[in-house]
């Protein structure tokens, strides 16, 4: 009897032991398998949406350490690219885009931070830059080969990329609800905490060849009647009337006038622009620093540029009329490896607008 009981009791142990194996291992078979199907399709056609679903799986934190591994391989590989020769005495810029992004659906209770950590040394001209690189976002990141111009000669350097991944959730832990309780905060308050980090490292070799600068590569500057048609059919510009703001101490409105909007979708050719504004009596007055970037774009890109009055280095107070003109920039081109030629045509808005000492009471 006693051993019939001892039997019993085996059996029940080992069934509660199944079953307790069971809620542990059946979740995660399903999510591997879930990610290695993802993944799968990643593979056999690689997009930006099947990158996307890869991100929202990342951000639930899903993934094995080496599953993510694995995508942040294969999504973030960056594209290098170089010119064949850079002219003497300037600096080298190297161009690095990653050709997918890890976007992921909203949530609430999650998100995720990506980091990249760039490493950048010549074997035969000492140089040491690590930096912060922001390699991950829309548009291509311009690495410089350095601070110092350099002479003709071949050099080889070497790039290495740590890319981290952490991803957070909210701690809605009963703890954590009588914490906040306890301190006065909101109840349904969490707080994030680490839930997953993945890591992955890119290294490869490159090689710099500066000539002089007759022998060095050089940009196009392209324009025919049909080219410039299309190029001015793929810009549209908006215009909104309104208080335009000075970056100031005080914050306040300095003025009033146009703002414009301009929206440029599926480009024939890259264009380099810089901006200038063309008043009434033929004065040129170029962008204040750090105010206006200039525009530069690869062919077949979409994008959008805005401005208003104050982003040009105008400080009389009164009634302006005048053009906003963007023109070609061909050694702003340059800077982008990618880039071998560009648009040699103008885009001109006109603006209007006024500036005031101290905003009228309307």
């Amino acid at each position: 009897m006693n051993r019939r009981k001892a039997a019993q009791w085996l059996v029940l142990v080992g069934v509660l032991a199944i079953a307790m194996s069971a809620t542990w291992f059946v979740p995660r078979g399903y999510h591997y398998w879930q990610v290695e199907r993802a993944i799968a399709r990643f593979e056999r056609q690689p997009s930006q949406l099947a990158a996307t679903r890869l991100g929202g799986l990342l951000r639930k934190g899903i993934p094995s350490q080496k599953q993510g591994e694995r995508i942040l391989g294969m999504v973030l590989s960056p594209a290098v690219t170089t010119r064949r020769t850079y002219p003497a005495e300037s600096i080298p810029t190297i161009s690095i885009e990653c050709p997918f992004r890890l976007n992921a659906a909203d949530n609430r209770d999650a998100f995720a931070n990506l980091q990249s950590c760039l490493s950048f040394e010549g074997d035969e001209r000492p140089c040491k830059d690590k930096m912060e690189a922001n390699i991950t976002g829309y548009l291509p990141y311009i690495l410089r080969c350095g601070n110092q111009p350099i002479s003709a000669g071949t050099y080889d350097w070497r790039i290495r990329i740590d890319c981290t991944l952490t991803v957070y959730h909210v701690d809605r832990s009963w703890w954590r609800r009588l914490k906040n309780e306890l301190r006065g905060r909101y109840v349904n308050a969490g707080l994030f905490r680490e839930a997953a980090s993945y890591n992955c490292r890119f290294e490869f070799p490159v090689q710099i060849v500066v000539a002089e600068r007759e022998d060095a590569e050089q940009i196009g500057l392209v324009s025919n009647p049909e080219l410039d048609e299309a190029m001015r059919r793929s810009f549209a510009c908006r215009r909104s009337q309104g208080d335009v703001l000075d970056v100031g101490p005080d914050g306040m409105p300095s003025g009033r006038g146009e703002t414009i909007c301009l929206e440029w979708t599926n480009l024939p050719v890259a264009v380099a622009f810089e901006p200038v504004l063309r008043l009434s009596d033929g004065r040129e007055i170029h962008s204040r620093p750090c105010r206006l970037p200039r525009i530069r774009t690869r062919s077949g890109r979409s994008g959008v540029w805005a401005t208003s009055a104050t982003d040009f280095a105008v400080t009389a107070p009164g009634d302006y009329e005048g053009t906003c003109v963007l023109r070609p920039d061909p050694n702003f081109a340059y800077d982008d490896p990618a880039i071998k030629e560009i648009w040699n045509g103008t885009l001109e808005f006109p603006m209007s607008f006024s500036l005031y000492e101290e905003m009228p009471v309307r």
